[in-house]
């Protein structure tokens, strides 16, 4: 996994009057993408509960005569609700892609885990490096476990008394 490499920028090096308005619209930003974030979580709420409401058929129609919005842009506001509601409010503070892709149900929770504890930054690159290097590890640990079956069923073929090994084990018998 990639260390957490955090980019501070330098406002000291603003004078008074440009350190002042940047930090303020600094703050402004950060709220605003919140708002955005918790502005997705609730549209993927009352998304999934019309889905839940209207019949079978009538969810992709509504969308698109509606909102024009298409499946896969209402699949990606219901994977946040689905996932972050009630349960991640840390998270919310991330760029609408970063929710996207961590609410994907590709993204595995472990991977969720590491961004939010920081050992994963918070960008795409890195957590899709993170799945792929959590699919190759998995993809590892099943061919190892195929390499131990398969080695462990040769050892007890070997062990085990076939019908060619019948006459010497008979020969044996006779002699004890």
């Amino acid at each position: 996994m990639q260390e957490n490499v955090q980019t501070i920028f330098a406002f000291e090096a603003l004078d008074e009057g440009a350190r002042t308005f940047v930090q303020q619209k600094t703050d402004e930003t950060h709220l605003l993408l919140k708002r955005t974030a918790e502005n997705i979580l609730a549209i993927g709420l009352i998304l999934q509960a019309v889905k839940e409401r209207l019949p079978h058929g009538q969810f992709r129609p509504w969308l698109q005569a509606e909102f024009g919005m298409s499946r896969m842009t209402a699949n990606n506001f219901i994977h946040v609700a689905e996932r972050f509601a009630d349960k991640r409010p840390n998270l919310l503070h991330l760029p609408a892609t970063i929710l996207y892709e961590l609410a994907s149900p590709s993204t595995p929770e472990r991977i969720i885990e590491h961004v939010e504890k920081g050992e994963i930054p918070p960008t795409i690159d890195a957590i899709k490096e993170a799945k792929a290097a959590l699919k190759l590890a998995q993809q590892a640990e099943q061919q190892a476990q195929a390499t131990v079956q398969a080695t462990q069923q040769r050892l007890f073929q070997v062990h085990r008394p076939g019908a060619a090994d019948r006459p010497v084990i008979s020969a044996i018998d006779r002699r004890s």
